[in-house]
């Protein structure tokens, strides 16, 4: 909706998959963080007088880093996909710049009308182009 509304865009449709990526990270680093709070070492930590920032850089984030790397690679390739889709859809990456998304949306159009695909390089699905 944020690219409906501001425009297509490199810079919207980043935006736009960045706003929806925040709520999944936020709940995932609250669950965890609450987790590694109410372990013990964390209760010593604060026995110990040390403050909440300092038990959080010491002892929280260094035990949820691991679960955020994890989310942040599964993320990244959703937000691969959402880019596709939204250029696909033509709110995202305009036709001067690169996107699977773009380039699927223009062989569809080019399957609707009935064009012939050829394939120019090696390798990746997204290298067949409409001609005809």
């Amino acid at each position: 909706m944020l690219t409906a509304v501001f425009g297509a865009g490199l810079g919207n449709a980043i935006v736009a998959v960045g706003i929806y990526n925040i709520p999944s990270f936020v709940r995932i680093t609250r669950a965890a963080a609450a987790g590694v709070w109410s372990r013990e070492y964390a209760m010593a930590a604060r026995a110990c007088g040390l403050g909440p920032w300092q038990i959080t850089w010491r002892h929280v984030l260094p035990n949820i880093l691991p679960l955020l790397l994890v989310q942040a690679t599964v993320r990244f390739a959703v937000a691969i996909l959402a880019e596709a889709a939204l250029s696909f859809l033509g709110f995202g990456v305009q036709p001067p710049q690169p996107s699977w998304g773009a380039d699927a949306g223009r062989c569809a159009v080019g399957a609707v009308r009935g064009r012939r695909f050829r394939r120019c390089g090696r390798g990746w699905p997204s290298c067949w182009r409409c001609w005809g």
